[in-house]
């Protein structure tokens, strides 16, 4: 059975050819823009789909269609290209590897890897029936805590466990870095907004316990 298509996905069907560049680029523009993503993150993605789909185009000469997916998870966004693995040539998605600048083919390869640090997460894994799915992630910035925020943590005499909204997760976050060590607590309770933004997204669970007062 085919898992169900999360809400937060819009698609685009394209042929890896130069002249589509264009669409690709406005794709990937319009769902940064619609799922969040701030305009120096947005251009950065851009600019590595851009280095990617340009590479599609010069590996595949068939021009063969791919399948490209925009999703929105809260705290990131993430592009999908489905591709064959017949007509691709894997190998030079292994960004460890050396590159040959003195050759075409390791220029094209430099490509992929400026696309690799223009984002936060470039990923290659297999798709069910699908061949292969490269994956680039970009995250949204977020405002690290003010160091004078006055939250504070007292007692409680009485209180009860709810789901909570987003600012319940911020104030949480704020509490949990002022009264742990450092070292104790994931690097990202530094950002409330983007711990909320990843329960919002899917990522975690949360529930918050609050005074009755």
């Amino acid at each position: 059975m085919t898992p169900a298509e999360p809400e937060n996905v819009v698609r685009l069907q394209v042929r890896t050819d130069e002249k589509f560049l264009p669409v690709v680029i406005s794709f990937v523009e319009k769902g940064a823009e619609l799922f969040g993503l701030a305009q120096t993150q947005g251009t950065e993605l851009t600019l590595a789909i851009e280095e990617i789909f340009a590479y599609l185009c010069k590996a595949d000469r068939n021009a063969q269609v791919v399948d490209i997916r925009c999703l929105g998870g809260g705290y990131y966004i993430r592009i999908d290209f489905f591709l064959s693995t017949r007509a691709f040539n894997m190998r030079a998605f292994n960004l460890t590897a050396s590159v040959s600048v003195g050759d075409e083919g390791g220029m094209e390869e430099m490509g992929l890897r400026i696309a690799s640090r223009l984002v936060d997460r470039l990923e290659f894994t297999e798709a069910d029936g699908r061949g292969a799915r490269l994956s680039l992630v970009k995250e949204k910035a977020y405002p690290a805590m003010l160091k004078t925020d006055s939250i504070q943590a007292c007692p409680l005499k009485s209180f009860r466990v709810t789901a909570p909204i987003q600012e319940d997760l911020k104030r949480a976050a704020h509490l949990i870095t002022r009264t742990y060590p450092p070292q104790l607590i994931p690097s990202f309770f530094r950002f409330p907004g983007k711990v909320a933004d990843m329960v919002a997204g899917g990522e975690y669970r949360a529930v918050v316990a609050k005074g009755d007062g």
